[in-house]
């Protein structure tokens, strides 16, 4: 339930390559699948969100320094998933099954004591959103869901980057928002949660409208635009500052062959 957020995340992508067609057919797909869920699932929020206030300007500071951090444990997400994958191409003549059966045995492990802290973490968003994690437990949650994810995408495990990654944001907003409410109780630590998805989001993917629309989409406040603007952009600065390129580009570029025709063209866009 986020075309908006769709149709901008073609825009961000596409801007080196612009062309009419495919972003009309993008355009034409958002709405689409749009309609489809709204028949299929509903029109609820993917994330439900208590009511909060929009912070006040004062607090706008604090919105920075939750963009300066998601901007830096961004990079690490991105550098850490790239050095994932070439740590596991070590292991590229393992039986894929025997990699899986091993991954599958040390998530069930965590999963049979912990079960919110593994699977895409969207209940984990949940409990960051409401406020409900105590700050000791956010250093330990973080860590575990960036080994969990790394590890899962690296072997090649089906697990996904976008919903963890939304995770991960919400956990780093709540910690900082948790430390912000001990030194000026006005803060809000659910605000910080939601606002963090957005920050990390841009910081990771370095397209900073989709993150501030789609997480205004997911939640279904759009109250928190203007700390959504400061942070997001807060991340992607210090993303673009310490050279973080797109993950996805990365991606791209790091799944076509050299001398291909694609590969090519990519390489001489990203450059």
């Amino acid at each position: 339930n986020a075309p908006l957020a769709g149709m901008l995340f073609v825009l961000e992508e596409m801007q080196r390559d612009f062309s009419p067609a495919v972003f009309t057919a993008g355009f034409l797909a958002c709405i689409a699948g749009n309609i489809v869920t709204h028949l299929l699932v509903g029109t609820a929020s993917a994330f439900h969100v208590p009511l909060v206030h929009a912070p006040d300007v004062a607090a706008l500071p604090w919105f920075i320094v939750l963009g300066i951090c998601a901007g830096l444990l961004g990079v690490v997400f991105n550098r850490g998933l790239i050095a994932t994958l070439d740590f596991s191409a070590h292991f590229s003549r393992w039986p894929f099954g025997l990699l899986a059966a091993l991954g599958g045995f040390l998530v069930g492990a965590l999963a049979f004591w912990h079960p919110d802290w593994v699977g895409s973490g969207h209940s984990l968003a949940e409990s960051a959103l409401s406020g409900k994690l105590l700050l000791s437990a956010l250093p330990l949650l973080f860590l575990v869901r960036l080994v969990l994810t790394h590890g899962s995408y690296g072997t090649g495990v089906p697990g996904g980057i976008f919903a963890p990654l939304l995770c991960i944001g919400a956990l780093i907003g709540l910690a900082v928002g948790l430390v912000g409410h001990a030194l000026f109780p006005a803060l809000d630590p659910r605000v910080f949660a939601a606002v963090g998805m957005a920050a990390y989001f841009t910081a990771i993917v370095r397209a900073p409208l989709t993150g501030i629309v789609l997480i205004a989409e997911m939640t279904g406040d759009y109250s928190l635009l203007l700390p959504l603007f400061v942070a997001s952009f807060a991340a992607y600065g210090v993303a673009e500052l310490l050279r973080n390129p797109p993950l996805y580009e990365t991606l791209l570029e790091r799944s076509l062959v050299p001398g291909d025709r694609d590969f090519d063209s990519q390489a001489a866009k990203a450059s």
